[in-house]
């Protein structure tokens, strides 16, 4: 699974994402996020979003400092292999 583009706006963050189906098809996406804390070590990645399409609008993110972003398809055959990673600072 490749991400296609993120956009940000304020305090948000959109994401727009392709999947490649191999179980049957994407039931969900889980987003899923980690956070530069201070002296640059990111932390471990936590789900902070769920889509049922192709994209997502996360508001009140963390602004000032590199967030990580990435998305995991579930369908019949479970969670899949998680997409390219996305950095970013709103």
């Amino acid at each position: 699974m490749k991400t296609q583009s993120v956009t940000r706006r304020g305090a948000a963050c959109r994401a727009l994402f392709l999947y490649t189906a191999r179980g049957g098809a994407v039931c969900t996406y889980l987003i899923l996020r980690r956070m530069e804390s201070s002296g640059g070590i990111m932390s471990e990645w936590e789900q902070v979003g769920i889509s049922l399409s192709h994209q997502i609008t996360l508001t009140n993110q963390t602004r000032f400092r590199q967030l990580e972003y990435r998305v995991a398809a579930v369908n019949g055959a479970g969670v899949g292999v998680p997409s390219n990673t996305v950095a970013v600072v709103l």
